[in-house]
């Protein structure tokens, strides 16, 4: 996946401009940006870019700022006109599956303090297959854990959890039924059902890293 961003460039008269634009990686400090997915950057800006749609217009593929390490990532977009002077450098940030129109997004300051990442939009149930002695449910890949019990396990946990966030937990039996999971995180954690793919639901605050506090009673079905 990636992030899309449109541009359509126009002069004062309203009518197209056929200018150029620069696009850069920024705020990456003294560390070499990488991606989870698609691996470490070897370049860090585009420059020259010409139109590619009708009337004009830019259509640029950019990897998310939600997918690239050391965090707080932006890209500045520079606008040059025909002549090749540059009219404005703005800073934006962009999110991986999103699609951006220019002309709808405000840029912001990189100078003022750091600004969390808008929550991204997406699937953000993880399918965690149950393994013995330990299940990790992973706290940095998703809100909520669907787990087909399929042996016992001693201890199911998630790691990487954030403090103040809601993990969700939905156990289902297997045509068994009658499998077990330890939780030593979970305050309050409801005792599961049994029956054969019998599921149980239960959401947990994230107190610190080894503790979960359950907020409300399981749900069953």
């Amino acid at each position: 996946m990636a992030a899309t961003v449109n541009i359509t460039p126009i002069g004062i008269d309203g009518q197209t401009d056929p200018g150029t634009i620069d696009v850069a990686l920024c705020g990456y400090g003294s560390r070499s940006p990488v991606s989870e997915t698609n691996g470490s950057f070897m370049e860090s800006a585009k420059k020259g870019l010409t139109p590619t749609g009708s009337g004009g217009s830019f259509s640029i593929t950019l990897i998310g700022n939600d997918q690239i390490e050391p965090a707080g990532t932006y890209y500045t977009i520079t606008y040059r006109n025909a002549n090749g002077d540059i009219l404005q450098c703005n800073a934006y940030i962009f999110l991986d599956g999103e699609t951006y129109d220019l002309a709808d997004v405000p840029p912001f300051d990189p100078n003022q303090p750091s600004q969390p990442l808008p929550p991204f939009i997406g699937d953000w149930l993880v399918d965690v297959p149950a393994t013995a002695p330990t299940t990790d449910l992973p706290g940095n890949k998703g809100l909520a854990f669907y787990v087909l019990l399929t042996e016992n396990i001693p201890t199911l946990q998630v790691t990487s959890g954030t403090p103040g966030f809601l993990y969700t937990l939905v156990l289902q039996q297997d045509g068994t039924g009658g499998r077990t999971a330890g939780r030593p995180q979970m305050t309050n954690a409801a005792p599961l059902n049994a029956v054969p793919n019998g599921t149980t639901t239960q959401t947990f605050l994230c107190f610190s890293a080894t503790q979960f506090l359950a907020i409300a009673p399981a749900t069953y079905s």
